[in-house]
C-alpha cells in the first residue's frame, strides 16, 4: 500500500512538472490535477485534494477558467467542473504554440535589428564552397533594385544560384552578368530572360588593365563577384588548382564595399563606352 502511494506521488509530481512545463504554475498545475480527478467539486474538495489553501483556490480557479481548462457553476456554493481532457490537451497545445510563433517572430526581429547593426561595420569571412554558393544565393534573392555577377564561366554559378538570378530577373532587378573567360552561348539559359545582361567584352577588358588594380589577380585563379543594390559585395578568389579550402569576403555598407563598388561599376562603364567606338 506504501508502495502504491509513493508510485502515485511520483506520477502526480511529474503531472505538475510536465504541467508547469506547458506553462501553468504550481498551483494551477495541482488544482488541475484536483479537479481532473474529482470530475466535479466544490472549494473545500479541491482543497483537500490539492493540499492548497481554500483563500488559493478562487483566485487560482480563476485563471484556469480564464485559459479554458474548467468551468465555474455560479452557484452557492460555487462548483468547479474539468473540461475534458482532450480539450485540455488542444487549448494547451494551442498556447504553446502561440507563444513559440510570438518568442521567434520578437526574436528574428531583434536579431535583423542587431544583423543590420552589425553589418554596417563588418567585413566577413566565409570558408567553404557550399556556405559561400549559399550566401551568393541569398544575396541574389535579397536583390531588390540592382545585381551584378562576376565569373568565370557558368560551371561556377550552380543551378540554385541560376535559379535565384531568374527568380530575381522575373522581380524585375536589373541583372549584370561579367564572364571573365567563357563566351555568349553558355549563358543562354539566363541571357534568354528579361532584365539580365551579359557584359561579355569583359573577358577582353580585365579590371587590372582597365584600372590598373596591380592587387588584382588574373591568370591562374578563379573570380566570383556579387554586388547587391550597389550596398552589399562578395568576393570570392581562389587559386584554380588548389586544394585549399574556399574562401570569400562579404561586406555590406562599408567603406570597403562602397570603393570596391564604385570601381566594378567604372570598370562596367569603361566597357560599356568601348562598345560605343
Amino acid at each position: 500500500m506504501e508502495k502504491q502511494k509513493k508510485e502515485q506521488e511520483k506520477r502526480e509530481n511529474e503531472i505538475i512538472d510536465s504541467l508547469m512545463y506547458l506553462g501553468l504554475s504550481e498551483y494551477e498545475a495541482k488544482v488541475l490535477i484536483g479537479i481532473q480527478k474529482l470530475g466535479k467539486a466544490k472549494v473545500r474538495e479541491i482543497s483537500n485534494i490539492s493540499n492548497i489553501p481554500r483563500s488559493q483556490i478562487y483566485g487560482t480557479a480563476e485563471k484556469l477558467k480564464e485559459k479554458g481548462l474548467i468551468e465555474i457553476q455560479k452557484s452557492n456554493p460555487i462548483k468547479y467542473r474539468a473540461t475534458s481532457l482532450k480539450e485540455c490537451r488542444e487549448i494547451l497545445k494551442k498556447r504553446i504554440k502561440t507563444k513559440e510563433k510570438t518568442a521567434f517572430k520578437n526574436l528574428k526581429k531583434i536579431k535583423t535589428e542587431k544583423t543590420q547593426e552589425i553589418e554596417k561595420e563588418e567585413i566577413w569571412t566565409i570558408k567553404g564552397k557550399q556556405a559561400i554558393n549559399r550566401r551568393i544565393k541569398q544575396l541574389i534573392l535579397d536583390s531588390e533594385d540592382k545585381l551584378i555577377l562576376g565569373t568565370p564561366s557558368i560551371d561556377y554559378l550552380n543551378n540554385e544560384i541560376q535559379d535565384a538570378i531568374k527568380k530575381a530577373a522575373q522581380r524585375q532587378v536589373k541583372t549584370k552578368i561579367i564572364p571573365w573567360e567563357n563566351t555568349e552561348k553558355e549563358f543562354k539559359n539566363l541571357t534568354n530572360q528579361k532584365n539580365i545582361e551579359l557584359i561579355e567584352e569583359a573577358k577582353k577588358i580585365h579590371p587590372k588593365e582597365a584600372l590598373d588594380l596591380e592587387e588584382i589577380p588574373q591568370k591562374g585563379y578563379k573570380k566570383r563577384i556579387v554586388i547587391s543594390d550597389n550596398k552589399t559585395v562578395l568576393i570570392n578568389i581562389n587559386k584554380k588548382e588548389s586544394n585549399q579550402r574556399e574562401v570569400a569576403f562579404w561586406s555590406k555598407e562599408t567603406g570597403f564595399a562602397e570603393i570596391l563598388i564604385q570601381i566594378i561599376n567604372s570598370w562596367i562603364k569603361g566597357i560599356k563606352e568601348t562598345r560605343k567606338k
